[in-house]
């Protein structure tokens, strides 16, 4: 299992390699901090902070095709037809996975979220939300997950998780699953927690081309943020720290 030009462009993706990746120890907020421009230290949990869950679902089978104009799919221009494509890969660098295969390993879907959430309002996301009462972690980022874009919790293999991380704008303490579905997935999105579906890649996760700085302002202050690109919008903030931790790590492992 052996990634080159550190990104993923020969990596056959194998949900045991991702479990057995998963068990080494983890970059945590130092990865995190190459998306954000807050420090490590400030990043760590506060007691009694509020939980919650989401997760990274890589997507083993053919993706649905869709008749809901909210479905963006990614740069696979083999994918099923009805939906629109979005941004392609670089040409000089092949998409993931196996020759020939009519998906993209390393796919997996996020979510635009509405106008109208609070301070997360109008971000790109990874489903997943508050954990309620009597559920584990695990729990609330399966259950949310289908809740907001339809994917059947039962057949989610959960794969691992990654490093917690606090967000202050919100007061959540957030806890990365990693998920592997192995069927064709059929989705369905909420309207109410959901405005578009999207779709990205370890492929673009871990090429320069799909980095960018993304200008923001907060209680009327600028502030400037790195992210990934996706089309002409910018995954960024927690979304984009967990996914720079993904990155990292499966890399390092990778190229061992």
């Amino acid at each position: 299992m052996k990634a080159t030009d550190r990104n993923f462009a020969s990596l056959i993706l194998e949900p045991d390699w991702i479990r057995q990746s998963l068990q080494a120890p983890l970059p945590g907020n130092n990865a995190h901090a190459r998306m954000s421009g807050r420090a490590p230290q400030t990043m760590q949990i506060p007691e009694g902070a509020a939980q919650a869950a989401v997760m990274i679902a890589f997507l083993d089978g053919a993706t649905d095709a869709s008749n809901d104009p909210k479905m963006h799919n990614g740069p696979d221009r083999t994918m099923g037809t009805g939906m629109e494509q979005s941004d392609s890969a670089p040409e000089s660098q092949p998409g993931p996975g196996t020759e020939g295969s009519a998906t993209n390993p390393g796919r997996f879907p996020l979510i635009l979220r509405p106008g109208n959430q609070g301070p997360h309002s109008g971000q790109i996301s990874l489903p997943g939300g508050k954990r309620e009462p009597g559920e584990s972690l695990e729990e609330t980022a399966l259950r949310e997950t289908e809740e907001e874009i339809g994917l059947d919790a039962s057949r989610i293999q959960v794969l691992g998780k990654l490093t917690p991380l606090y967000i202050p704008v919100s007061g959540f303490a957030v806890h990365p699953f990693v998920g592997w579905f192995s069927d064709a997935p059929r989705f369905r999105r909420d309207p109410l927690e959901v405005d578009e579906i999207l779709f990205y890649d370890l492929l673009r996760l871990s090429h320069p081309d799909f980095r960018t700085v993304f200008d923001f302002s907060y209680n009327g202050t600028n502030f400037q943020s790195p992210g990934f690109k996706l089309e002409d919008r910018v995954i960024w903030g927690a979304t984009a720290m967990i996914l720079m931790e993904l990155t990292e790590h499966l890399l390092s492992i990778a190229n061992q």
